[in-house]
Formats: C-alpha cells, sequence, structure tokens
C-alpha cells in the first residue's frame, strides 16, 4: 500500500547504547515541544481509488507486514527494538512460523534510538518558516547520521524504493507525508522537503498560520517495509505507542455465509473506529468475484460514494457517517453463482491505513427444490494447452432427483436391448418391442413436426421412439445437459451426467466434443453397468479392442480421463450417459448420511483440476446449450436455453462442472 502507518504520542526517552541522562530541562522541553504536536486531528491527503484498491497479493503483503509489524511495535514501545547503521531483515522468535517464514519486512534504522536534543536543542529543525501556499519545507540534511550517511540521504532511499515516509513538525495540525525524494544541496547540506498536503506545514491552532522558523521536525526513528516489494507495505515509527490504542481501526469477520445466485444479502459485517471524533476516513470494498456486486440500501448524508453496484465501492467521508453506510451494506453474487467468494476492506486516514478480508460462503440458491445437488456450471471456454477456463456465465444447476438407474431413465430402446427394467440393466428378452413408457412422454409435442406423415407401424405415439432416449424438455438443435442423482441409492455410483443432442424437429446434426476428467478405464459401452451408456457406441473414443477372439471393441476411458464423440443424427435425437463416480477415498458426509458430489475426485491427468469440462470442437445443427437450472427469477427450476454465442464477445462452448463445490439442497427455501 501507498499509504505508512504512523503513531506520534507525547514523548520519548528512548534508549541508547551510550548516552547520558536526560536532564531536567531536557525532559521538560522535550514535553513542550512534543505536547504542542496535534493529535487531535487526522487529515485526509488526497486518497485515491489505486491507493485503496490493490491486487490480491499485495494485500497479502500488505497483512503480513501489518502482523509482523505488531511486534516491531512492541519492542518499540519497550525500548527493545535494536538499530543497525544497515538495514536489517526483522526477526522475533516470538512469531509464528508462516511469519518468520514468509514475505520478510526490512527494519531500517534513522535516527533509531538515539535523543533528539543536543544538550536542550532539537537536532533537526526548520531553516526557515513555512509558506502557507508553497508544499516544502527545508531542513539539515545531516541533522542527523547513521553509518556515515545523513538522514536525508536514508529517506531518498527510501523513496526511490517506494517507501512513502512520514514525519512531524512542532506546532503542525497534522503529520507530513513524503513521497518525493528529498533534494539536497550539495555544498550547504541543505534539505528541501515536498510534502503531499501542505496542510501539515500550518499550526494547528491557527490553520492560516505557517510555523515559524526553528520548529523541531520529528525525523522517523525506524522505518519498516517489506524486503522484496517496499511499496506493498511500510510504516514509519516516530513514537512509541505506549499503552495508548491506534487512531482508526477495522473489524471484519474471518468467515460469512451468504445466498448466491443473484440473491440480494444484507451484509453488515464491517467495522470502522476512530479514536478522535469527525475523523476523515476512505473505506474500499472490494470483492474477489469479478461479477459480484457491492452496495447500500441508503446512502448517509455526508458521504461520498464510487461504484455502487459493482465490485468495488468506496466511502469517504466522516467516520460518523461511514459507518451508518457500512450498515447498510448490501452484497450480490452473479446470478447463477455459489462457491467462494471474498470480501476484503482497506481503511484509510492518512497517513494511518488498515486492511481485513472476510472469505464469503456463498449458498447455493437451489430455486427452492429441497432434494439432490445443486452443481455450478461454468460456460465459457477452455484452453487446452494451459488447462485456463475463461468463465461468461455461471448456472445453478440442480440434479434430477430420480428412483430409476440411469440407463432406465434416458430409456434407450434399440432392435437389440433396451432398458426398461428395475435393476437398471439391458432387458433382451423382448427387445424386439419399444416400451410404451419411452415413448409415453412424447404426447403432446407433435407440434414439433407440423409436416410429419404417418408413423412408422406399431409406434402410435412419435416415429422415431426407435434409438431415441425418453424425452425430457429437450430443444431443436440445442445439447440437453443435467446430472442425474438416484434416490435413495447411496452408493459412489449415484451420480451420473446426461447429455442429449439435438430433438424435436426435422433437422439432421453433427457434434464432436471432448470430455475430460472422467474416471479412467471406464467401459462406457458395458450394458451390464446400469450407470453408463453410449447411444450409438462407435461415435465415441477410445476405442479399445476388450475381445479379441470376437473382435469387439467398446469404448473405454484412456488413462488421462478423456472421451471424445463424434456423434451424428438425423431426425431422432443422440446422446450419452457419463459416470460421475466418486472415488474409493469419499466418505459418507457425517451431516447429510450421503456420499456428496462435492468429493468426486478423478484426475487421471494428474494436472490438479477435478473439475469435468466439456469442449465443443464442432458442430451443425445446433445453435444453444439446454441445462436444467434455477431460472431467472430465482424461485424455480427449468431448463435454460443458453445460446453457444460462437464468435462473440463471450463465447460459451465449454462447459465446466464445479463439482469441487457442489452443495446439498436445503429444505428451507431461500428465496420466498
Amino acid at each position: 500500500m501507498q499509504n505508512p502507518i504512523l503513531y506520534i504520542f507525547l514523548f520519548w526517552r528512548g534508549t541508547t547504547r551510550v548516552r547520558p541522562a536526560f536532564s531536567i530541562i531536557e525532559i521538560v522541553v522535550a514535553m513542550a515541544i512534543l505536547s504542542i504536536i496535534s493529535l487531535t486531528t487526522i487529515t485526509l491527503i488526497g486518497t485515491s481509488e489505486t491507493q485503496l484498491f490493490e491486487s490480491h497479493s499485495e494485500r497479502r503483503n500488505q497483512q503480513i507486514g501489518e502482523a509482523i509489524a505488531g511486534y516491531i511495535y512492541d519492542e518499540f514501545q519497550k525500548g527493545t527494538l535494536v538499530e543497525s547503521a544497515t538495514p536489517q531483515i526483522y526477526t522475533n522468535i516470538n512469531m509464528p512460523k508462516d511469519l518468520r517464514t514468509g514475505n520478510s519486512v526490512t527494519l531500517v534504522s534513522l535516527l533509531g534510538n538515539d535523543n533528539r536534543f543536543d544538550g536542550v536543542r532539537p537536532r533537526c529543525v526548520l531553516l526557515s518558516g513555512t509558506n502557507a501556499y508553497s508544499p516544502t519545507f527545508k531542513f539539515a540534511a545531516n541533522c542527523a547520521m547513521r553509518g556515515g550517511k545523513s538522514i536525508a540521504q536514508m529517506m531518498n532511499e527510501l523513496i526511490t524504493k517506494g517507501v512513502a515516509i512520514t514525519l512531524a513538525i512542532e506546532g503542525a495540525a497534522t503529520r507530513c507525508t513524503i513521497r518525493r525524494p528529498l533534494s539536497i544541496a550539495p555544498t550547504t547540506q541543505v534539505a528541501t522537503v515536498t510534502v503531499e498536503d501542505p496542510r501539515c506545514l500550518l499550526t494547528a491552532t491557527n490553520p492560516a498560520r505557517p510555523i515559524s522558523q526553528g520548529a523541531h521536525v520529528l525525523v522517523p526513528r525506524f522505518v519498516a517495509h517489506n524486503t522484496t516489494k517496499p511499496a506493498a507495505f511500510h510504516t514509519t515509527l516516530i513514537e512509541p505507542p505506549g499503552k495508548n490504542v491506534p487512531s482508526i481501526g477495522l473489524a471484519m469477520p474471518t468467515t460469512k455465509a451468504v445466498i448466491g445466485g443473484g440473491v440480494t444479502n444484507d451484509l453488515q459485517i464491517v467495522d470502522a473506529t476512530a479514536t478522535v471524533p469527525l475523523t476523515p476516513v476512505s473505506i474500499s470494498l472490494e470483492t474477489k468475484e469479478a461479477d459480484s456486486q457491492l452496495g447500500l440500501k441508503s446512502v448517509p448524508s455526508g458521504v461520498i460514494v464510487q461504484g455502487l453496484g459493482g465490485r468495488r465501492i468506496m466511502l469517504q467521508g466522516l467516520i460518523e457517517n461511514v459507518r451508518l453506510a457500512l450498515e447498510n451494506l448490501i452484497y450480490q453474487s452473479p446470478d447463477g453463482f455459489f462457491g467462494k467468494d471474498e470480501l476484503y476492506s482497506t481503511m484509510v486516514s492518512e497517513p494511518l491505513t488498515k486492511s481485513k478480508k472476510t472469505e464469503l460462503d456463498v449458498i447455493a440458491n437451489c430455486g427452492n427444490q429441497t432434494c439432490g445437488s445443486a452443481t455450478r456450471f461454468d460456460l465459457g471456454t477452455f484452453d487446452a494447452a494451459s488447462g485456463d477456463f475463461t468463465t461468461h456465465k455461471y448456472l445453478t444447476t440442480t440434479s434430477v432427483c430420480s428412483t430409476d438407474y440411469p440407463t432406465t431413465y434416458y430409456g434407450y430402446c434399440g432392435t437389440a436391448v433396451k432398458y426398461d427394467l428395475a435393476s437398471g440393466l439391458a432387458n433382451r428378452a423382448t427387445a424386439g418391442t419399444c416400451p410404451k413408457a419411452a415413448s409415453s412422454v412424447l404426447q403432446g409435442l407433435t407440434s414439433y413436426y407440423p409436416t410429419y406423415q404417418p408413423p412408422i407401424s406399431g409406434l402410435t405415439d412419435f416415429p422415431y421412439i426407435l434409438y431415441s432416449p425418453k424425452a425430457r424438455n429437450q430443444r431443436p438443435d440445442a445439447i440437453t445437459v443435467f446430472v442425474h442423482e438416484q434416490m435413495p441409492l447411496n452408493t459412489r455410483d449415484r451420480y451420473t451426467l446426461f447429455f442429449n443432442f439435438d430433438t424435436f424437429d426435422l433437422t439432421s446434426g453433427t457434434v464432436k466434443f471432448t470430455l475430460n476428467n472422467i474416471e479412467k478405464g471406464r467401459n462406457l459401452d458395458d450394458k451390464t453397468d446400469p450407470f453408463t451408456m453410449t447411444d450409438d457406441p462407435g461415435e465415441y473414443k477410445p476405442r479399445v479392442l476388450i475381445n479379441p477372439a470376437t473382435n469387439k471393441y467398446a469404448t473405454v476411458i484412456g488413462a488421462n480421463g478423456v472421451v471424445t464423440a463424434e456423434a451424428s443424427w438425423q431426425r431422432p435425437n443422440d446422446g450419452v450417459v457419463i459416470p460421475l463416480r466418486l472415488p474409493l477415498s469419499a466418505a459418507i458426509d457425517a451431516k447429510t448420511s450421503l456420499f456428496e458430489l462435492r468429493d468426486y475426485w478423478q484426475d487421471p491427468d494428474g494436472d490438479g483440476n477435478t473439475n469435468p469440462n466439456l469442449v465443443l470442437e464442432s458442430w451443425t445443427g445446433l445453435d444453444s446449450w439446454n441445462i436444467r437450472a434455477v431460472g431467472s427469477d430465482k424461485k424455480t427450476v427449468s431448463y435454460q436455453k443458453i445460446p453457444f454465442d460462437a464468435g462473440r464477445s463471450e463465447p460459451k462452448t465449454a462447459i465446466q462442472l464445479v463439482v469441487s463445490e457442489s452443495q446439498r439442497c436445503s429444505s428451507v427455501k431461500l428465496v420466498p
């Protein structure tokens, strides 16, 4: 962050390695000078959005720095902070291991523990009075020395690394922040300092009056900064905090549960405080998820708000008014989204800064469906080379709760086999006739066939039921996708993924796709396996010779967990049932007493991604997905038509099933 943390308190006796004791005169003068410094005003100095909204890695660096700085402050307060002529990485055996082994903090001694006074006179003073129209002041660059360098030189070394320096001037209304290198005259060694806000060069008792020549310049004692990236975290130590509390505070819980799927949530979790009334502050709030939205139910007077309705908002105003605004904070995840999000908050009251983070546990809104599981479908594009999935739309899908085995539910009926047994196995005994159950659901849908002529002999309900699944809310020119969950079966095989290609029109179609992260070695053509089926097996690969004697081949998922399809059809639809078998390591959930889909873990290629994804490579006669999901009303579940949008700005030609974050649908209605 660009804003250092600063604490200034009444006086510092300090400790040095060898120095005489303070005289009574020194103590009285020191107390008199330092007591003049105003501690009742914290001025907001040009806080920008860039300063408030940092990257996640910068926030992490800042939070680590703040944690380590707590130990530095403690030692500074006790007078045990060790000074050095050269910058040193700060170490403390009392810090937890993650702080001792993570990003380090470098401690730089400037004035260090040395006495601020030479006898009764301050070492560093204004060489001329300040000017109300100029943001500069002058002091002797070599008024304090360490390791053969002047304090002005050491300050410049830090500033060029991106560290902002803070100091104070006797009688000023606030502290000075310095981000520009000091100009040092080589002959006179006069340092000219340019400050961020010239108000720090005016008196506290009369803001219209500059500060007189000879006023004490309280240069920094120590500066701490992130070792590898000083601009990510830095803080200036001037006087020890004693037992006083920090001037500003920011509190947020570690985690917070909210409802997902675009539902609006009250989010009264950010508590901002300041020890001085009427302190001006800026607070930024930002979500990790790019399409989440933050807002306020109402905006109190005196608060300036930027970014309402986006992922980032900034509030500026007096602490009392900003606190009222935070009580009205609301959060909305993207439509169809659930899983994990994060809320970051940064509070600035120049030169003080605080930052916090809350992990948002975004609960699935199942559209008031009370059985089955919710699985997030991310629609977008997939880069097979890098393994990166780019999401352009979220959907909350809910599983079909069925007592049928997947093959029976699919309802396939062909010339050789059909699936109509309670066991889900192929029925060969009466294979010559298609079961009524497979075609009866098609009644009333002949409007899709306005030009259809008399049916095939023996099929009174629909012409092309042969080789077709039961029709369940399919759409013409679409790929219908849903998760099937067999109830009350409670085994690792209870979840399957259904695909149906095209239906209910007179057009033909083709599709080529790749499906990744599926159980390796699974035979998708095995008619004794009720959890999988390929309609027209020869259209799926890899094809493996499983019986050399009969030259029999089958679709067997390879060692990389990938299956490809090159399916084609005329008027009937086509499809495949893919098993989502949980691994042997999966255990029954203690709360639900069920095997849960979130424990799915098939990662044959070892890339760490266990979420199945389907990528369209080519297609004809298709233009959209047809996915069972929570609708836009957020209250019901229906089949949603999602165009592929191929060639547009946000294509949706791939689906990633985020099974790792699947959730059990609650019996409680989340949306009235």
